[in-house]
């Protein structure tokens, strides 16, 4: 799952607004305008991205891929 700060630090980049206080059941704010780049910051497609209705949707849909990671022994990776 993606930390709520990085998605702050993301739309704060991206948009110049500073979303720290908008609900976590809100509407990302300027999905529809900066899509592609919202896209490329958080590695998914846009596809997925647009179907994402709330802050919530967004931050599970741009888990942590580091977890997910194989390591050298064919256990996942905590790292």
């Amino acid at each position: 799952m993606l930390a709520r700060h990085q998605l702050d630090h993301i739309a704060q980049r991206i948009t110049g607004q500073d979303i720290r206080l908008v609900g976590c059941w809100e509407p990302l704010p300027g999905l529809q305008e900066y899509t592609a780049e919202y896209s490329r910051e958080l590695g998914v497609s846009e596809g997925s991205l647009l179907r994402c209705r709330d802050i919530v949707a967004v931050l599970d849909l741009g888990g942590d891929k580091r977890a997910s990671r194989a390591s050298d022994d064919g256990y996942p990776s905590l790292l």
